[in-house]
């Protein structure tokens, strides 16, 4: 009872005593004891409908610390401080039954159903089959809730990043108004000088992003890392395999150059949609 009960769970405890070792032994609940008079050592009979009597010796007590929080809706049965437990084999000679229990652990929770479904048509009438995934539905809630927690902080990151890079390309362009100024005048076309803007932008990320590139390979090949398992352990505990992609760099350019240059030309935009006059005489003033 100690490896598969509530006692296992911790749930419930030994207070006094100790746990049932052999079918004449018998535990029961501390409040039982103190209302009926019981302690350990003492013999308990039972007697079944047959009118044949069995009888137990108490070995331990036990409390499970919510006894006084269950309300008079629980039936006398099913009330904590009614459970008595003793050994499958006092059972089995009191009922007449061979009962057995058996707890299988699956590898795959998600298709526990499925799994129960096929074990009660292969006993048919034999056995009785049920579930009990309370621990995985609790795991299964707080990683849904950690996994939607990630994945805001990673939409507000990405959000955050976009809307302030717009505000420093808004200060830069307005910064080089001037510069603006001077390359229309000379009679650059202005789609010449948006693409010239958005190129320097590209180049820019294009060198943060092979230094950010070369540091996190540099990071995953380091001998220390790698002694210690930081990255081993972090990837068997996420699922996530860490490993240098190029294919995922130059995804992560592209995706990233296409919005600095979408964010370079928003910007842009206050400079270019004013007449050449506008912008010259704001350049003298």
């Amino acid at each position: 009872m100690e490896k598969d009960s509530l006692f296992e769970e911790g749930k419930s405890r030994i207070v006094e005593g100790d746990f049932v070792k052999s079918k004449e032994q018998a535990v029961v609940s501390r409040f039982l004891a103190e209302m009926n008079g019981i302690k350990i050592g003492d013999t308990l009979n039972f007697m079944d409908e047959d009118g044949g009597k069995s009888s137990v010796v108490i070995v331990g007590l036990f409390l499970t610390g919510s006894e006084r929080e269950q309300t008079d809706k629980i039936s006398t049965a099913n009330r904590m401080e009614n459970q008595i437990y003793v050994d499958t084999d006092f059972i089995r000679n009191t009922t007449g039954e061979d009962y057995r229990k058996l707890a299988v652990y699956v590898r795959e929770p998600e298709r526990l159903e499925e799994t129960e479904k096929k074990i009660q048509e292969l006993f048919e009438e034999r056995a009785s089959v049920g579930t009990l995934d309370t621990v995985y539905r609790q795991m299964k809630f707080s990683l849904s809730q950690t996994k939607r927690i990630a994945r805001l902080v990673c939409y507000l990151t990405v959000f955050t990043a976009v809307f302030i890079t717009g505000l420093l390309l808004c200060m830069w362009m307005r910064g080089r108004k001037t510069e603006i100024a001077v390359f229309i005048s000379l009679g650059i076309p202005r789609a010449e000088i948006l693409l010239q803007m958005a190129l320097e932008t590209a180049v820019i990320y294009s060198a943060g992003c092979l230094w950010a590139a070369g540091l996190s390979a540099w990071v995953m090949n380091i001998p220390a890392v790698k002694a210690i398992g930081i990255l081993d352990e972090g990837a068997k505990a996420t699922g996530i395999g860490l490993q240098f992609s190029v294919c995922r760099l130059l995804l992560v350019w592209s995706v990233g150059s296409a919005i600095s240059a979408a964010l370079t030309g928003m910007a842009s935009i206050p400079c270019f949609r004013k007449k050449i006059k506008e912008i010259l005489s704001e350049m003298e003033g």
